[in-house]
Parts: structure tokens; C-alpha cells; sequence
């Protein structure tokens, strides 16, 4: 069995984002989070937009807390289900949004119920 690596508990979720290239600024694509922590996302896109090691932003909205805005590193890069799918770990999130980040995995958390 592999070991967990993440420092930070992801939750699953579906959030719409916009990608932005951190190094010109422009749009890249759409995709979705499928799941996130305060540290990092990962991320569906349908084409292959991005490279290991690129910067970008993602842009989306999580419920009761508004937009957020996270710069990130592509870490990680898969094709599944014909998609593609990429591990983006967030650089220099600042308080406020990490805050909000940290209550939604915490309420997503608790939402999750287990069954045998």
C-alpha cells in the first residue's frame, strides 16, 4: 500500500476554475477541482493545457466564502478517464484565503459519512 505523502487532508469536491498563466497573465483554460486542502488541488482538465513544473492561478468560488484567487506549481501530471489530470500545489496563499480554504475542508469533512 502507498504511503500518503500530502501534509495537508484533501477533501473531493467539484469546483468550476478558471487556470491563468502566472507568468504573462493570460487565460490558460476551464477545469475542475476535484479535490483540495489549504496546500494544494487536484485538477480535471479536458486538453492537455499545462506542464509539470508551470505556474499558474486558479480562479473559482467556494460556497459561503466568494471568490478565490491561489497561485500554484503543477506538480503533477496523469491522463485519466481521456482527461488530464494535474496536482497543483498552492505558493504563498495569504492568511485570509487560506483560512477560507482550511473551513471549507473542515466543513466538507464532516459532511463525509462512512459506510461498511
Amino acid at each position: 500500500m502507498l504511503k500518503e505523502r500530502r501534509i495537508s487532508p484533501r477533501v473531493k469536491c467539484e469546483i468550476g476554475t478558471e487556470i491563468y498563466s502566472n507568468t504573462d497573465g493570460k487565460y490558460i483554460g476551464r477545469g475542475v477541482i476535484e479535490n483540495i486542502s489549504t496546500k494544494g488541488a487536484g485538477l480535471l482538465v479536458d486538453d492537455s493545457l499545462l506542464i509539470h513544473g508551470e505556474d499558474v492561478s486558479l480562479k473559482f468560488t467556494l460556497e459561503k466564502w466568494g471568490l478565490i484567487c491561489v497561485s500554484g506549481e503543477v506538480i503533477y501530471v496523469k491522463n485519466k478517464d481521456e482527461k488530464f489530470y494535474y496536482g497543483i500545489k498552492f505558493k504563498e496563499v495569504d492568511f485570509i484565503t487560506k483560512e477560507y480554504l482550511r473551513k471549507y475542508v473542515v466543513e466538507k469533512s464532516k459532511k463525509v459519512k462512512y459506510t461498511l
